[in-house]
């Protein structure tokens, strides 16, 4: 397929659409990118990754899965996870000495009324045991039921493979289905969305003397179920492929 061969110079796109019989300039070709908004630079390995045939395959399948599920079950069943690290001295705007540390959060999302976020934090490294114990936990208290479908990405902390087979066990034992996001697609997750608010608003609003735990916390209960709502819609109904 033309379009994912990534590595191609416009001549060579040029030439390659001749043996489709299209009969293009490789200046044509250049302009048509340009207006995409493509630019010519070092191809970064995450792209390649990401724009491998098997993924751009897989890519699709998922969003057209999930919008065929959406035509018979409630939207309020999908339940989107990540993690992200919070280093401290970059959510101050002013320069000056801070901890050199690293606070690791795991986001669940959730369309309760009530309860449209829950997270835990640790500040030692996130791996693949503690994802297990994090995913038990979200069980324990009610934040996955019977009948969610849990997403994540395939993350090497979410597969590997001394935690795989008991963390398939947990979730089929209490009936909670789980789907890989394809890889190197943050556009699909939407606590990037989530993530994103935190940040800029700890950034313009923080306390003095406020922990960043503390600020996180402050944040999230902003965070409301027509909020949540409105990142579900933004991340699901991708007007690219939708």
């Amino acid at each position: 397929m033309v379009l994912i061969e990534l590595t191609l110079t416009s001549i060579e796109f040029s030439n390659k659409l001749k043996e489709f019989e299209y009969n293009f300039s490789f200046s044509w070709v250049k302009k048509v990118f340009y207006q995409w908004s493509f630019i010519n630079k070092v191809i970064e390995r995450r792209s390649i990754l990401k724009f491998r045939y098997s993924n751009v395959v897989y890519y699709f399948e998922y969003c057209f899965a999930i919008y065929n599920y959406l035509l018979n079950f409630p939207m309020d069943k999908l339940k989107y996870l990540d993690e992200y690290h919070f280093v401290f001295k970059q959510m101050y705007r002013n320069k000056g000495w801070n901890l050199k540390t690293t606070l690791n959060i795991t986001l669940l999302t959730s369309l309760q009324h009530n309860n449209p976020l829950t997270f835990t934090y640790r500040y030692n490294t996130n791996n693949q045991f503690t994802f297990l114990e994090t995913i038990y936990s979200f069980i324990n208290d009610k934040f996955l039921v019977s009948g969610d479908v849990l997403i994540c990405d395939n993350a090497f902390i979410h597969t590997g493979l001394n935690i795989y087979e008991n963390l398939m066990y947990l979730l089929f034992s209490n009936n909670i289905y789980i789907v890989f996001l394809p890889a190197y697609s943050p556009e699909l997750n939407l606590c990037e969305l989530v993530f994103s608010f935190v940040k800029q608003f700890i950034r313009t609003n923080r306390f003095n003397n406020e922990s960043l735990i503390n600020s996180i916390y402050r944040v999230c209960s902003k965070i409301n179920h027509n909020m949540m709502i409105n990142f579900y819609k933004k991340c699901i109904f991708k007007k690219d492929f939708l």
